[in-house]
């Protein structure tokens, strides 16, 4: 078991709320196959699976992240952030980004 996956897995099973970032977490950096020095970001369907599963379970699922808006409906697009999430705050806007622990006492 990765250590990612032992991490979430303890959080599960104590929480009643899971929340997350969206890039670097969600949406990972990878190379790009069409150009050299250059990278996509690519949503991590196993971490995505994994929330999904645990929503059904019962669990609060949010995102916590310094993205604007539009950036997160680039990956997440309409309809489909209803699938998973409960909450979403966005640093854009609140007003303010993490570390700043205003943003986590804001729910949208």
């Amino acid at each position: 078991m990765s250590k990612l996956c032992a991490i979430l897995e303890l959080m599960r099973t104590n929480a009643k709320v899971l929340f997350f970032d969206c890039f670097g977490v969600l949406v990972l950096r990878q190379p790009s196959s069409e150009r050299i020095f250059e990278y996509v970001w690519k949503k991590d369907k196993n971490l995505l699976n994994f929330i999904r599963q645990q929503k059904a379970n019962g669990l609060k699922i949010g995102i916590i992240s310094n993205v604007a808006q539009y950036q997160f409906d680039e990956f997440f697009p309409g309809k489909s952030k209803q699938n998973f999430l409960i909450f979403l705050v966005l640093s854009g806007e609140v007003g303010c980004a993490k570390p700043n622990s205003r943003i986590f006492k804001n729910r949208n």
